[in-house]
């Protein structure tokens, strides 16, 4: 399993692909990851760990592009290939499109068939770190590029969700070889986590939101809805737990006038998202694009937080069942979800129930994991078949 990203973060993502990584073994899998050679200090690797060589330098904790990506790649295929050869290795799985081309780099010399893991889709993500109409027009078109060319080079590929895979199917991944599993969660990581409260016009409501403040995340949304809420319950407040840089966002906060109404903690520690989840009373998410899965809202329901969620990220979120859905991207819209919830105790614990339920049937790793043994076997009957292997 490669993952080219600094190993481990606080990441949604990076959080995902090792609890995967110790599902899997636990099924018996001899599964070796594979990462660049550094990551977050603070936290402790969720298994036994394999990294690109070490360097002097390290780049950047969190997502996004950056100059010293492509030379950390490189390393990282010369570090895959010489793991190939030595454990025999079966299958590579590759996690995200830079993981994609380390491994299809190794498929091709060492002839072992390669199993693409995509999170998002690059055109829809790549421009979101960029600043400038011109930037964004070339990551637009950078992007496209490695949608089309990517996932239809793999033997097989994984969506996170089935809006990805629609779309590299459109884009030349092959239907019969493309597999939609969703992430999982360790839901007992929550069961301290307290039930909703009673809540009252003179209350201080607390709303969280906990993940990363990248463009795509639409966090903006939330700034622009939170006046509303306040209108009607002046003591709100919102906690944003977070491991991004906070500065900008500060700015925005005190420019909005609500600066005594946020409350920014940047920090990686679980222990202290546990915490936040603990003391808030709705869970906020605001993305909207529908290619990804956000992490944040498997922690939320896993907590047994009832959720204000936009549409495009609300994959498995029933209306008023276990979460809240606000169409679009309507800042009105969404403070009037909060308000309404905040409003209706019995049915904010309706939706607790439901979101611990939810997590639980629907978001664990004994349903998941076998999935993933399931593409393992195709993927390999099918490379075996010397008809394939011709191809």
């Amino acid at each position: 399993m490669v993952a080219a990203c600094p190993f481990p973060t606080s990441q949604g993502t990076q959080v995902f692909i090792g609890q995967l990584a110790k599902a899997l073994r636990r099924r018996g899998h001899h599964l070796y990851l594979l990462t660049y050679h550094y990551g977050d200090k603070n936290l402790n690797s969720p298994g036994p760990l394999h990294r690109s060589w070490r360097l002097p330098i390290s780049g950047k904790l969190s997502s996004g592009p950056s100059l010293q990506k492509p030379f950390f790649d490189m390393l990282l295929a010369l570090k895959l290939d010489q793991l190939v050869q030595r454990q025999r290795t079966e299958i590579i799985h590759a996690h995200n499109y830079e993981g994609a081309l380390v491994g299809l780099a190794v498929r091709r010399l060492r002839k072992v068939p390669l199993i693409f893991h995509t999170h998002n889709t690059m055109a829809h993500e790549l421009p979101s770190y960029s600043q400038s109409r011109l930037g964004q027009h070339v990551a637009a078109k950078v992007g496209r590029l490695l949608d089309h060319q990517l996932p239809r080079r793999a033997d097989a590929c994984i969506a996170v969700s089935p809006d990805i895979a629609a779309f590299i199917s459109q884009h030349g991944a092959a239907a019969d070889r493309t597999w939609v599993i969703p992430p999982a969660i360790e839901a007992d990581q929550f069961e301290t986590c307290r039930e909703p409260s009673a809540i009252s016009k003179e209350s201080a409501p607390h709303l969280l939101y906990a993940g990363n403040l990248d463009n795509y995340q639409n966090f903006d949304l939330i700034l622009e809805s939170l006046p509303e809420v306040v209108a009607h319950y002046p003591q709100c407040l919102l906690e944003v737990v977070t491991n991004s840089p906070i500065g900008r966002f500060q700015n925005r906060v005190r420019r909005k006038g609500l600066g005594d109404r946020v409350h920014f903690t940047q920090t990686t520690s679980f222990e202290l998202l546990r915490e936040s989840m603990a003391k808030c009373d709705l869970a906020l998410c605001p993305r909207i694009s529908p290619y990804g899965f956000p992490i944040k809202l498997l922690n939320y329901l896993a907590a047994g937080m009832p959720v204000v969620i936009c549409r495009g990220s609300a994959s498995g979120i029933r209306h008023r069942v276990n979460g809240w859905v606000v169409e679009g991207n309507n800042a009105s819209a969404f403070a009037g979800a909060i308000v309404t919830l905040l409003n209706d105790d019995r049915l904010r614990r309706r939706l607790s129930e439901n979101a611990r339920k939810l997590a639980r049937e629907k978001f664990s790793w004994d349903r998941w994991a076998p999935k993933y043994e399931e593409v393992y076997r195709k993927t390999l009957a099918d490379w075996r078949t010397p008809s394939y292997r011709g191809n």
